[in-house]
């Protein structure tokens, strides 16, 4: 999880233009709620840089609890929602599957 922490400072703090982002099938320790504050981080991080075009956060899990999101683990929800509200980001895809029942909807793989 300290790896995740450092991942997003980096994130946040480089002048390199950031376009797609892909953090797909990570595997989390500890609490499921920690390991969904961490990834909230981390994707918070990310969506500073308006020129991130592609974002993949599917099918992580909590190791010791199975699927992160669904229940309890959605904080990564709010980064998210806040970058797509603004109308000058660039994001074209986001990809959620596998990520529990929050992202079982119509759209995802």
């Amino acid at each position: 999880e300290k790896a995740l922490q450092l991942v997003g400072d980096g994130l946040r703090s480089t002048k390199a233009l950031i376009t797609e982002l892909d953090i797909s099938f990570l595997g989390h320790l500890g609490s499921m709620a920690a390991a969904s504050q961490h990834l909230a981080h981390l994707v918070r991080q990310a969506c500073v840089h308006l020129s991130l075009m592609v974002l993949d956060i599917r099918g992580q899990q909590c190791i010791c609890a199975g699927t992160l999101f669904g229940s309890g683990g959605d904080a990564v929800l709010t980064p998210l929602c806040e970058l797509m509200c603004r109308e000058d980001n660039a994001l074209c895809v986001l990809k959620l599957g596998e990520n529990g029942v929050w992202a079982a909807g119509v759209s995802a793989p």
